[in-house]
């Protein structure tokens, strides 16, 4: 199974305050984050007690 998130500006600004999370199911075993490219997205969390996902800034 897999699930695609993606995020995007469409402010006038850059949005250097904002953090990327996204909430999946809880309880999922062997989470890999991933960007489009297949590579594994370094500092990408998952929280298999909560289900959201955390990516780097």
């Amino acid at each position: 199974m897999s699930y695609v998130v993606r995020f995007a500006n469409t402010g006038a600004t850059t949005a250097t305050t904002v953090k990327e999370t996204a909430q999946l199911p809880a309880g999922l075993n062997g989470v890999i984050v991933t960007d489009a490219n297949g590579a594994a997205v370094t500092g990408a969390t998952y929280n298999s007690t909560t289900g959201l996902v955390t990516f780097p800034t």
